[in-house]
Formats: C-alpha cells, structure tokens, sequence
C-alpha cells in the first residue's frame, strides 16, 4: 500500500469510528428519554387515579413545538438531495439533529409538568412533601427559574411558571398550618 493510501483508510476508519459513536449517542439519548417519559406517564397515571384534588401545570407547549419543527427540519433535510461529496455525512448530521430533537421533546414532557396537591407535588419521578422543603430560591437573569431544595439533600429546579404556580399552593400550605 502506498503512503496516500494508507493515510486516507485511517480517515475513513476515523470517520466510520465517529459515525458510529455518534449514531450509538443519538440512540442512547433517546432510548433514555423514553424510559423517563414511560416511568413519568406511570407515575402521574397511578397519582391521578388515587387522588381526586389536584392541579396540573403544564408549560411546555412552545418547546414541543420547537423540537417538531427541528425533527421535521432534520429529517426533510437528510432527504434532502445534495450534490456534495461528503452526502453521507450531511445527511448522518442531520439525522442525529431529528433524533436529538425527538429525544429533546420527551424530555420536555417530563421536566415541564407538575402536579400540585395540598400536601406537595409530583414532578419527573418522585413525590416531594412540602414539610421538607427547606429553601426556596429564585434566579433571575435570562433563564428565569425557581430551585427548591428538600430535606433530602436534592434540588428541583422548575420554570419561572411553575414556580409560580408552586409559590401559591406552598403559600396556601403555610397558611394552613399556621391555622
């Protein structure tokens, strides 16, 4: 084999390596996002159905919306009919871009939705009781949000909206028990 030769197997071999990493992330990412998105519909199945007072707050309508548009971007253009040379490439970019995006969206569904009871809230895959909560903080900036931590050493961090909506049942809460 010559020099040349050698030289372009190696980065053929690289980019195969690549490919193939990058595919296997794009399906790690999704599968992932499925299984919290299952374990999450579970969840709020099972709570619905064993309380009746409840509130249900759900913020993430324009960011499913977004993730659409970037799967259908992603997809249309990996069909997209290219007179380049490295095709293969364009077209592994902008399918990992779709999966990314599909993967994006369930993760949406699970981190932007919250149920709200009179003792505490759901959200993603536990229940937290609003006795042990322990601070309460809110960021402001660019990315508005509210981080609350509980007596079990974890943080939730939730949109400003659902912050919102927590500040008034936690509030209530408190009222609650102080009568």
């Amino acid at each position: 084999m010559e020099e040349g030769e050698i030289f372009m197997d190696t980065i053929f071999t690289m980019e195969t390596f690549i490919s193939v990493v990058m595919i296997g992330y794009g399906i790690w990412m999704l599968f992932r996002s499925a299984q919290q998105l299952r374990t999450n519909i579970k969840l709020r199945n099972e709570y619905k159905n064993s309380h009746k007072d409840y509130e249900e707050v759900n913020v993430y309508t324009g960011f499913l919306i977004f993730f659409a548009i970037m799967m259908a971007a992603g997809i249309f253009l990996a069909f997209f009919p290219y007179v380049e040379d490295n095709v293969y490439y364009y077209r592994l970019a902008y399918s990992l871009i779709a999966l990314i995006a599909v993967s994006m969206g369930m993760d949406t569904l699970v981190k932007r939705r919250v149920i709200f009871d009179d003792n505490g809230f759901l959200y993603e895959k536990a229940y937290y009781r609003y006795r042990s909560i322990m601070n309460v903080t809110r960021n402001k900036g660019l990315m508005k949000n509210t981080e609350i931590s509980s007596t079990e050493e974890k943080r939730i961090t939730i949109s400003h909206k659902m912050g919102e909506a927590f500040d008034v049942h936690y509030d209530n809460w408190k009222n609650r028990k102080k009568h």
